[in-house]
């Protein structure tokens, strides 16, 4: 009888990291070159936030954070005036579609200054209309 010795173990692992890798890629906005021609898309930066929104399909919201705050949200109003929240930690990227057309959206970064205590802090961006 011949045993795998390992190799299966190993194989299982190379696998896992594969699938892995795959869920860890961050969202990324859509190529904007025919969108950004028809108006219909809107991006906005606010110290290293990037919020990018798709109003040609559905209200997608985009957002990536940098490194200069601990984490940011982003406050989309939509057209039935709910105004929706997408919360992000530092170095990080999501999309939400929200399924219906955003009307306004500003962004917040979280941070904290001091030692001990560290004191909250928050600074926002204007609210752009679309």
């Amino acid at each position: 009888m011949k045993f795998l010795s390992g190799k299966l173990p190993k194989t299982a692992v190379t696998l896992g990291l594969a699938v892995a890798a795959l869920t860890a890629v961050p969202a990324t906005p859509a190529s904007a070159s025919t969108a950004a021609t028809a108006g219909c898309t809107r991006a906005l930066r606010f110290y290293d936030v990037q919020v990018q929104v798709d109003n040609c399909s559905d209200g997608w919201v985009w957002m990536y954070t940098g490194t200069r705050f601990r984490g940011a949200t982003a406050y989309a109003k939509t057209a039935s005036g709910q105004v929706r929240e997408l919360q992000l930690g530092k170095n990080q990227a999501s999309a939400v579609k929200y399924g219906e057309r955003v009307t306004s959206i500003h962004v917040c970064g979280n941070d904290t200054v001091g030692w001990f205590p560290p004191i909250p802090f928050r600074r926002c961006s204007t609210e752009v209309g679309l």
